[in-house]
Order: structure tokens, then C-alpha cells, then sequence
């Protein structure tokens, strides 16, 4: 049984915010979940894709200003914009873009990857829809295609449309 001295440096530990300067792999291991149906659902361990550490380092590194992957399909790119996803809506908050090919395919991700991400992920949950015990499908203020967190917006639009 811990003391209640420990209990409540624990609990001060879990309410501290999680500082700027955290890259995008280091919070990606600390705080990030791959949902199930994925190759690996569980923990985020950056060992499964260390090629993408730097791609996702890159993101949160001032000097950088175009960030290029060229790379096979289906390798795991996608799990990776999650996390930068992730990362900036709980660490620094900003408003965001996501351009897809198509207005149909950014409907799917939000549909199958991003809500799932968001519900399977424990410090994004509240942020994306407060204390709410709801998921984000029954939530007014979210819809497919314009996500809503404390401090910022995720709005995902199709490079085919106006």
C-alpha cells in the first residue's frame, strides 16, 4: 500500500503539464496508443519504426521548415501523423490543417483513424470533448471533418475541393 505522501506526489506528477520542448517521438512513447486493428495495437514503442524517430523529431525542430517522406506504402506514416497530431492538440495547442488527396478520403481517416485515436488515447480523450463521459461519433461539437480541442482546431479538408 503506498502512503499518502507518495499518492499525492503521483497524483501532482499526472497534473503537471507536459513541457514545449517534448519532441513528437518522446511523446509519441510516453502518452500515444496504436488502436487495435493496426499490425501492433498497444503502446507506441518508437524501436517497431526507429526510421521515423527523426521524421517526427522534425516536426517539433525550429530549423525545419519542409518536412519530405518518400518512402514504401503501408510502412506506417500515417500512425506517425497521429502522433504529431497528438502531441501539438496536448503539448501546444495550435490550429491545424490536414489535406488529404481527396474531401472523401479525409472523411475516412477522421471516421477510421483519427477518432479511434483520440478515444484509445488517455490525455487526448478530455481535450477533444472536456469531461464528458461521450465518444467524439455523439459529440455536437465535432463532426468529421473539423475536430475541436482545448486551445486550438483540427480541420481536415480535401485537396479537390474548393
Amino acid at each position: 500500500m503506498k502512503s499518502a505522501d507518495e499518492l499525492m506526489r503521483i497524483t501532482l506528477k499526472g497534473l503537471r503539464p507536459a513541457p514545449k520542448h517534448l519532441t513528437v517521438s518522446r511523446w509519441a512513447e510516453e502518452y500515444s496508443v496504436v488502436s487495435a486493428g493496426n499490425a501492433y495495437p498497444g503502446r507506441w514503442r518508437n524501436e517497431r519504426v526507429p526510421y521515423f524517430v527523426e521524421v517526427m523529431d522534425a516536426f517539433t525542430d525550429p530549423a525545419v521548415e519542409r518536412i519530405v517522406v518518400k518512402s514504401c506504402s503501408q510502412i506506417g506514416k500515417t500512425e506517425v501523423l497521429l502522433r504529431v497530431i497528438g502531441r501539438f492538440a496536448h503539448v501546444d495547442p495550435c490550429p491545424m490543417l490536414l489535406i488529404n488527396p481527396t474531401l472523401e478520403m479525409s472523411q475516412d481517416f477522421s471516421k477510421s483513424r483519427l477518432s479511434k485515436f483520440i478515444e484509445d488515447t488517455k490525455v487526448l480523450k478530455p481535450l477533444f470533448y472536456g469531461r464528458r463521459e461521450t465518444s467524439l461519433t455523439r459529440d455536437a461539437n465535432q463532426t468529421i471533418l473539423s475536430k475541436y480541442y482545448r486551445g486550438g482546431r483540427l480541420a481536415l479538408c480535401g485537396a479537390n475541393s474548393p
